[in-house]
């Protein structure tokens, strides 16, 4: 509820909730009774929707740090830990001489203490864990105009996998904002060095594996900027259209099926991040039966030989998808014995293009989609930390649907009706990456800021 009493919200509901508590990053630490059990380390969000588990001893406080006035991150506990016969609330850090810094000295019992939501580092990227009064102040300052930018006072690092055009890209940006841009080997050795900044172009699994470095990084007040893969926490703005570009794609499909019939598919690697969407998806068409198989990265996925086999025994199949080995999707779905053409998704690559259009030419009732990804979120990174560090604020819609932290992209969707003109006018301005995918080139200075930042 707000501080007077007004707009109340209900977060829980069916089910004893023993505590609250507010998290670091503004959801609700508690036990909660829920009907499919007692969840005993709940995250819930502040709109109830979300309930994930904080893990058990050594990952909760994670959630519930706090700090003290001179920044130092500490936790705070209850309990008779100096043999004195009664509890006594305290802190507990290795900035303190005893380890323990003890908040009461009483003869009756002090327990159950609490932080509020606000407590964190005055100076940190989450303003809401600042004072009060801070807050306010960061939401009525007006954004600078162009002329009182900062212009080289900042020191911009970027790391990750960083192929040749990646690195051109950056190395133009830096050159035209006239910053300096320091390239390191991990997100935490640009911390350690004290950057304004941090850009890591990632993919979807190694920004799974640097949870920890992106959480403390974001924890010492210095904004993260991942390329090309997708992360929720905050502090971190995503630019990548990795999300869109799924949702879109499991949407056509299922309209394309009419909201019916079977859908098989592949997740590589089972990706949590990638099962989810489908999940979400799959929820607003209930007719469709979603066949999901197995698919690893040691050889353990499928051959062209195999799909063709199925779609040839399944005349029910009503389309395949994967997040891997499209080619081979393609041509064993356009195998010459089989009679009839699941949908699919289509590679953006001129090549695969021309082979699309020469399966539609041959009569067939063939139907795929194709999307073309961002290529410049290199330099398009640079641009956005220098304006976000500058004071620009992002506007409302910057964001992808759904996503707070994910940067909206204008992304092509290509099917049969245009890939005729996509062939024969469209191809032109469009990059080609390192491994042959066809790639949106970056957008100017002034379309980034148009598009995702309040003049």
């Amino acid at each position: 509820m707000d501080l007077n009493g007004g707009n109340v919200t209900q977060v829980t509901s069916a089910g004893k909730v023993d505590d609250a508590e507010w998290s670091v990053d503004g959801r609700i630490f508690t036990h909660w009774e829920q009907p499919e059990g007692i969840c005993f380390n709940c995250l819930v969000t502040v709109d109830g929707t979300d309930i994930a588990d904080a893990g058990g001893k050594g990952t909760i406080q994670e959630f519930l740090p706090f700090w003290t006035n001179d920044g130092h991150r500490v936790e705070l506990g209850s309990g008779d830990v100096n043999g004195s016969g009664n509890d006594d609330i305290f802190l507990v850090g290795e900035n303190f001489p005893d380890l323990f810094y003890f908040l009461t000295n009483s003869p009756g019992n002090d327990r159950n203490p609490d932080t509020a939501a606000t407590c964190g580092p005055t100076h940190g990227i989450y303003p809401q864990y600042g004072s009060i009064e801070a807050a306010k102040t960061t939401e009525t300052n007006e954004a600078p105009a162009d002329n009182q930018l900062s212009n080289g006072a900042f020191v911009i690092g970027y790391t990750g996998d960083i192929g040749s055009i990646m690195q051109k890209d950056f190395d133009q940006a830096c050159s035209k904002l006239e910053v300096e841009c320091l390239k390191g080997e991990s997100i935490t050795e640009l911390a350690d060095k004290g950057v304004d900044a941090i850009i890591d172009a990632s993919n979807r699994w190694d920004v799974m594996g640097s949870h920890s470095a992106i959480h403390d990084t974001v924890e010492r007040g210095i904004p993260l900027f991942i390329l090309n893969a997708e992360t929720d926490d905050q502090g971190v703005y995503n630019l990548s259209a990795e999300h869109e570009i799924y949702m879109t794609t499991l949407h056509w499909m299922f309209q394309q099926m009419e909201g019916q019939g079977k859908f098989l598919y592949y997740n590589f690697g089972d990706s949590t991040y990638i099962q989810y969407q489908i999940d979400s998806v799959l929820t607003e068409y209930p007719g469709v039966t979603a066949i999901k198989k197995p698919a690893d990265y040691s050889g353990n996925s499928f051959t062209q030989q195999q799909i063709a086999a199925m779609v040839a025994e399944d005349p029910n199949l009503s389309a395949i998808w994967a997040t891997e080995q499209l080619n081979d999707i393609f041509w064993s779905i356009n195998d010459n014995s089989n009679n009839h053409h699941p949908l699919t998704e289509c590679m953006a690559r001129k090549d695969e293009f021309i082979n699309w259009k020469n399966v539609l030419d041959s009569g067939s009732d063939f139907q795929c989609i194709a999307q073309v990804r961002p290529g410049g979120t290199a330099y398009e990174g640079i641009y956005v930390a220098y304006y976000y560090l500058s004071g620009l604020k992002f506007k409302p819609d910057a964001f992808f649907a759904g996503s707070n932290n994910t940067l909206r992209y204008d992304i092509p969707v290509i099917t049969n009706a245009e890939l005729p003109t996509w062939i024969g006018e469209k191809l032109e301005p469009l990059r080609v990456s390192d491994n042959g995918f066809l790639e949106l080139p970056p957008m100017t200075p002034n379309e980034i800021k148009a598009r995702w930042f309040e003049e």
